[in-house]
């Protein structure tokens, strides 16, 4: 069993990861990154890459992931309607940047902070910025 829960990538620490979660999504760690860096700074980003294992790990941001692929599930199977995954995936979003900031009180800052216009991929990878950007300041 050992052998095969290596083999087969399902050790723990792994995924726990966003790109395993994400990666039935088509999000590779290329598509993650470049999501991410669109989006920051050249100074935001080198914080970032340089950090990009503390972010990629961190099980809050496992936690807003795997809820936000149970979503997108819901809507796939038609469980869900668009307009109630678009809203439930902007609440997901501005938990996961709120979490990652350590700051409870900062959900609807970050709420109103993500964009209305964006896609789910990119206001999910913006909560990254939001939330560590608050946590390093």
């Amino acid at each position: 069993l050992e052998a095969l829960r290596w083999q087969n990538g399902l050790e723990i620490s792994y995924t726990r990861g966003v790109l395993h979660i994400l990666k039935r999504f088509g999000i590779t760690r290329e598509k993650w990154l470049s999501l991410i860096q669109n989006q920051c700074s050249a100074s935001e980003w080198n914080l970032l890459k340089n950090n990009e294992q503390a972010f990629i790990y961190d099980p809050s941001v496992a936690a807003n992931a795997w809820a936000f692929s149970s979503i997108l599930d819901r809507q796939r199977y038609g469980a869900l309607p668009k307009e109630a995954v678009e809203r439930q995936l902007h609440y997901q979003c501005a938990l996961l940047a709120t979490a990652l900031s350590g700051q409870p009180d900062s959900f609807t800052s970050h709420y109103n902070a993500l964009g209305e216009t964006l896609t789910p991929w990119e206001n999910f990878a913006k909560a990254v910025i939001l939330g560590l950007a608050a946590k390093w300041k």
